[in-house]
């Protein structure tokens, strides 16, 4: 499912002789002056995705053909290595499978992909309700075999299983469902009614997942950007009405975490639409009952800091003044967000045992539960962005004071992000929230080598676990450079 961007709404003349088209109905103003017949107007519900099932199909069974040909292909197994060939089966893929991946007897790929998707991916805990999970697992088991969300949660769960065991070919199963999803889901958004179901929506979430999984470049991030755009373009149909019940704003947390992370690693403003949507989420009754039982999203405060480092990226704003003076304003905000927490979200610095390896210098956090965590990591990590600019755009002969102070805080605040590893299970699906703080933390060259490197590993833990590359991929990059340092000063 691939979004191309804000579509035009105007006719197809106008699109063409690219002009602004006035939309009057039934036939345009440019249209009647050129003396011309209007062709009208198009649906852009048949329009937000395109179907791109065969070139991905062709390009996967392109890479396929060149890895089978290759000498050194491989199949990883218990006790050795199957080599791939041209002739061999999809039968024969899965039966060398299971000496790698632990299965139950007769058990499927799919199977096997459906149930690593559901422990790796999903959870029951805040901000989530039991209630969405089940509708996932109910959305599986009761749906028809061609249904697009169950070929999207297969697709992930293989995507996952080929990062984790560096098995091609079910990479390729993965596309071959991802492809399925991509065709149903077309034919989904024909229909009015359907294609602002919740199971549409959850679909192109799930789709973006599967870019996610198997993100390694910065052409990758772009491909998962345009599914991302997709969901939003849907949550725009979807309208003011989705937020009347629980499941559809949970929806709309699931995509934020997407579109925040792909922000924030492409240095892009919040797009204006999921601006609207949030407002629109916050002005609503379930949003005015969150905002008195919580705090304001920390989500909501990252907006300021995307827009910022946008600014900066376009040139919009410029001056270091003017740079560390807005940097100053939202590191303020946090802080009033800080002082303003309930006390239940408070967490405890805790001695680990003597020796103990597992936790960081030897003391780690409790916290209420792993999402308060996450929220607190996701502070921390956005006063770190901040800090940077500070640093970066202060004048070093005026400042030094003040960029000094920035520095140490970078590094408390790097610290008490390595302190939190504990309360994430990794392998678990909670664990993924530590892959952008670790990101920052690991990626800040201030940090002593010891934060650096817990973070590194941790990283490079999730990664493992969970078959998430973007997480890996940092890790790796991270470590060759702490190698690379350690080398020169030898």
């Amino acid at each position: 499912m691939v979004y191309y961007g804000a579509l035009s709404q105007g006719c197809q003349q106008c699109r063409r002789r690219k002009i602004k088209c006035d939309q009057r109905k039934p036939g345009c103003l440019k249209c009647e002056k050129a003396q011309s017949s209007c062709p009208g107007y198009r649906d852009l519900s048949n329009e937000i995705f395109r179907d791109e099932s065969a070139r991905v199909i062709r390009k996967a069974r392109s890479r396929r053909l060149n890895e089978d040909a290759s000498p050194g292909s491989t199949l990883l197994q218990g006790t050795g290595k199957v080599r791939s060939s041209t002739s061999m089966s999809v039968a024969s893929m899965e039966a060398s499978l299971a000496s790698t991946i632990p299965q139950m007897m007769g058990q499927s790929l799919s199977e096997l992909a459906t149930a690593f998707f559901f422990a790796k991916y999903t959870c029951d805990e805040p901000p989530f309700s039991k209630n969405f999970r089940q509708w996932l697992v109910d959305m599986y088991v009761d749906g028809p075999d061609n249904c697009a969300p169950r070929a999207a949660m297969e697709a992930a769960g293989m995507a996952g299983i080929a990062n984790i065991y560096h098995a091609p070919h079910v990479g390729f199963k993965s596309k071959e469902a991802y492809c399925r999803a991509l065709s149903t889901t077309k034919r989904t958004l024909d229909n009015p009614e359907s294609s602002v179901s919740d199971a549409t929506l959850m679909t192109a979430i799930l789709l973006g997942m599967v870019e996610f999984l198997t993100l390694d470049s910065i052409e990758s991030y772009e491909a998962w950007f345009t599914h991302i755009e997709g969901g939003l373009a849907l949550l725009n149909l979807r309208g003011q009405p989705q937020f009347d019940y629980e499941r559809g704003g949970q929806l709309l947390l699931q995509l934020r975490h997407q579109i925040l992370f792909a922000c924030v690693q492409q240095d892009l403003p919040p797009p204006k639409a999921f601006l609207a949507v949030t407002e629109a989420f916050n002005a609503s009754p379930m949003g005015q009952r969150r905002r008195s039982r919580l705090p304001t999203p920390i989500g909501d405060m990252c907006f300021h800091i995307l827009a910022l480092r946008a600014a900066i990226k376009d040139g919009t704003i410029t001056g270091s003044t003017a740079i560390c003076n807005e940097a100053k304003r939202i590191d303020r905000d946090l802080q009033t967000w800080r002082s303003s927490l309930p006390r239940d979200w408070e967490y405890h610095v805790v001695q680990g045992a003597a020796g103990a390896t597992w936790c960081f210098r030897g003391e780690y956090h409790v916290y209420e539960n792993a999402w308060v965590a996450q929220v607190w990591n996701n502070w921390r990590a956005m006063r770190i962005l901040l800090q940077q600019l500070i640093i970066s755009y202060s004048d070093a002969g005026a400042l030094n004071l003040e960029t000094s102070d920035a520095v140490d805080l970078v590094r408390k605040l790097s610290s008490e992000i390595c302190h939190t590893t504990c309360t994430f299970v990794v392998g678990k699906a909670r664990s993924s929230a530590l892959i952008w703080p670790l990101s920052v933390v690991a990626q800040e060259p201030r940090n002593g080598l010891l934060e650096r490197r817990w973070a590194v590993k941790h990283l490079q833990d999730v990664g493992a676990a969970l078959g998430m590359r973007r997480a890996t991929v940092i890790a790796d990059a991270v470590a060759r450079e702490l190698r690379s340092d350690a080398a020169e000063v030898l």
